[in-house]
């Protein structure tokens, strides 16, 4: 146990976190599988860890790679979802709604009001020639009145600035 943010109470306590993974339909509804998340600070205390009872075998991850990986436990299993929905801690994940849309699952996120995003995906025109690495860059290249420009990160273009169409 360590102080860290519970849903339930809307702040931060002295509780354990768990990651779930529940199903609903019609007037059926159930919880399917669920894991304990480990804050890093445990996960890189391992006495602690098994003085707490916790196998070597649960390590840190973060929560929305937990709710993937309960996910695609589930659909091994044959289990299919109409829908997906969480709220803002895993919304606010643009990893995480990459790796939903990547299984081609429907969902609704609760998403923080400072993320932005398009209905249809942009077409990347050109690539910058440099990445941007401060914000004196950013500033050069945010008062270019003939262009938008879109920041993005992935594992094929970390940190990259993209010119869009």
């Amino acid at each position: 146990m360590q102080r860290q943010y519970a849903g339930c109470v809307g702040k931060k306590e002295n509780c354990i976190v768990t990651v779930h993974l529940g199903y609903a339909s019609d007037d059926f509804h159930c919880l399917l599988d669920g894991e304990l998340f480990l804050p890093e600070s445990w996960a890189a205390d391992r006495p602690r860890c098994r003085e707490a009872g916790i196998p070597d075998t649960v390590v840190y991850r973060p929560k929305w790679r937990i709710a993937l990986e309960l996910y695609d436990r589930a659909s091994a299993h044959g289990l299919r979802f109409a829908w997906l929905t969480f709220d803002e801690g895993y919304g606010g994940k643009p990893e995480f709604l990459r790796e939903v849309s990547a299984r081609q699952q429907k969902y609704v996120a609760e998403v923080p009001r400072s993320l932005s995003g398009w209905l249809k995906a942009p077409r990347v025109v050109t690539r910058c020639p440099e990445p941007v690495t401060s914000s004196v860059d950013y500033k050069l290249y945010r008062n270019d009145p003939e262009r938008a420009y879109h920041m993005f990160a992935t594992e094929e273009y970390p940190g990259g600035l993209s010119w869009l169409g």
